[in-house]
């Protein structure tokens, strides 16, 4: 009888960890991931335009470091001698660059002291192996009192979207750890000129899409008919569904 009452008592306290959360809380989330998407596809996007520049050209770096100024985002790739020989501009439109420029010059002291910070901050990270064919991009962003930086897993491979596999690491003002975190597990999409539709299932815990999901639909989508994804959250048992077109996320109760 004791052991029935305890299985009782403990499912009624998972049915209430997982009770799933309220409507105005959820769409306040939801407005935070898209905020922060926005500003991942600005760093991701730029970046992977950049390096299609310079592998082009056949410039040797080192090192690369993208930052935001106002409303201009740009990528600086550094010499050994930790100098920049090449910068790329963008505004506006973060799929192309409004300018370029290959003299060699010294770091400004902003980026001196970014692209240090930068360096600490991913001595400290995980180094996950991957897949041939991907490989992962470190976007660091500065906030109050520290920073943040995200490690996400990109590829090169034709029709596939590399969901998964992305961490976020919050660090103090003096590159000090303060929490990590993965968001789940590496589940690559592949698609075709036939798929219409791509439907993420997330383990059970996971409450929300990922703002790192939405940024790699918009990379990897982008020149396809494939408007939207949805994402399944059995914690608060919503689909959500975000369209490329009108850059907004539809639940779905």
């Amino acid at each position: 009888m004791r052991a029935l009452i305890l299985l009782l008592f403990l499912i009624k306290i998972d049915c209430i960890a997982q009770k799933p959360m309220n409507k105005k809380l959820i769409d306040s989330k939801l407005d935070s991931i898209l905020v922060e998407s926005n500003l991942l596809y600005k760093y991701l996007s730029s970046e992977i335009e950049a390096d299609a520049l310079i592998d082009k050209e056949k410039i040797q770096t080192v090192n690369k470091l993208s930052y935001l100024s106002g409303d201009t985002l740009r990528v600086i790739y550094i010499n050994k001698e930790i100098k920049c020989i090449y910068e790329v501009v963008f505004f506006g439109h973060f799929s192309k660059p409004i300018s370029l420029d290959t003299r060699e010059r010294s770091l400004n002291l902003y980026e001196d002291s970014l692209f240090k910070i930068k360096d600490i901050l991913t001595s400290k990270l995980i180094n996950d192996s991957l897949p041939v064919g991907y490989n992962s991009k470190n976007i660091i962003i500065p906030e109050d009192n520290g920073f943040r930086l995200y490690k996400i897993t990109t590829t090169q491979i034709p029709n596939i979207i590399p969901f998964g596999n992305d961490f976020l690491y919050r660090f103090d003002i003096k590159g000090r750890l303060k929490d990590k975190a993965i968001f789940y597990n590496f589940k690559p999409k592949s698609y075709d000129s036939k798929t219409f539709k791509l439907i993420l299932v997330y383990n059970k815990n996971i409450p929300f899409l990922f703002s790192t999901d939405i940024v790699k639909f918009r990379l990897y989508c982008k020149d396809i008919d494939i408007k939207e994804f949805t994402a399944y959250s059995p914690r608060n048992r919503i689909y959500f569904t975000f369209n490329k077109l009108t850059n907004k996320i539809i639940t779905h109760y």
